[in-house]
C-alpha cells in the first residue's frame, strides 16, 4: 500500500482510484495482487525465448499491457512499443510505471474489427488481469492494422482468449513485416468457444511455425515466419 504521505495525497486528489496501490517501486491494482510475483519473472523467461528469433528491434506491439511489467522488459530491447490495456486501474498504473515517450499506450481492447465491448471477470480465475471480452459495452475495440506501422518486429498477445481475433485484425501487419508472434493459447476455447484448430489454421495460412512454448503451463506459444532463416 501507499506509505508516502505525498503519494496518498496525489492518489486521493488526482487519480481518485481506490484500487490503485503500490508494491515496491511499481503502481499496481489491488484487484490483481497475486499476478505481481508471477509476472515479475515470467516475462523475462519469455524474452529469453523470443530474442533468438528476432530479426530487428525497432517496434513491438503488445496487449494486454496490465500494469507495465512486460513493457518495462520490452523497453530493454525495442525502440518503440505500442501497448493496449482496457482496464481503468491497470491502464493508470501502466502510464505511471512506464512514462517514457517511446511507449505509446491505448486504453482499448484488440480484436478483428471496430466495436464497443464489455469485459467480464473469468470465474475460473477471478482477478482483474483475467477479464475477457464479452458482449457490448463502453470499451473501444481496435485492430493492430489501425496503427499503419512502418515496421513490426514482435507481436505479443495475452488477451484471455481474444488472441485469435486480434491476429485476424493484425493480418496486414503480419503479412507485411513477418514479426515474431508470442501468443497466449490457454483461455481461447474457454472464453470464446472457438476450437484450437481455428488458430492452427490461421497461423498455417500466414506461414508461421511454432518454435517454443514458455510459461508456467506452457501456455505462451512463440511463432516465427517460415521464410525467416
Amino acid at each position: 500500500m501507499f506509505k508516502d504521505d505525498k503519494l496518498v495525497k496525489v492518489k486521493n486528489t488526482i487519480f481518485n482510484d481506490e484500487n490503485l496501490i503500490k508494491i515496491g517501486d511499481l503502481f499496481w491494482t489491488k484487484e490483481d495482487i497475486p499476478a505481481y510475483e508471477y509476472l515479475k519473472d515470467s516475462h523475462k523467461r519469455e524474452m529469453e525465448s523470443i530474442l533468438p528469433h528476432l530479426v530487428g528491434n525497432e517496434v513491438a506491439v503488445q496487449a494486454g499491457g496490465h500494469c507495465g511489467f512486460v513493457i518495462k522488459e520490452l523497453e530493454e530491447h525495442f525502440k518503440r512499443i505500442y501497448t493496449f490495456e482496457p482496464d481503468n486501474t491497470m491502464f493508470l498504473a501502466l502510464c505511471l510505471n512506464v512514462p517514457n515517450k517511446n511507449v505509446y499506450k491505448f486504453q482499448a481492447c484488440l480484436g478483428e474489427r471496430h466495436k464497443m465491448v464489455d469485459m467480464e471477470i473469468n470465474p475460473i480465475c477471478p482477478h482483474a488481469g483475467a477479464k475477457y471480452v464479452k458482449g457490448r459495452g463502453n470499451i473501444p475495440m481496435l485492430v493492430v492494422d489501425d496503427l499503419a506501422l512502418d515496421c513490426c518486429d514482435l507481436l505479443m498477445l495475452d488477451l484471455e482468449g481474444n488472441e485469435y481475433k486480434a491476429v485476424l485484425g493484425a493480418s496486414e501487419t503480419i503479412q507485411k513485416f513477418h514479426p515474431v508472434l508470442c501468443v497466449e493459447r490457454y483461455w481461447g476455447p474457454r472464453t470464446t468457444g472457438l476450437p484450437e484448430s481455428f488458430f492452427d489454421s490461421l497461423l498455417g495460412y500466414l506461414n508461421y511455425e511454432l518454435v517454443d512454448r514458455v510459461g508456467e503451463n506452457k501456455q505462451d506459444f512463440i511463432y516465427k515466419y517460415k521464410g525467416v532463416k
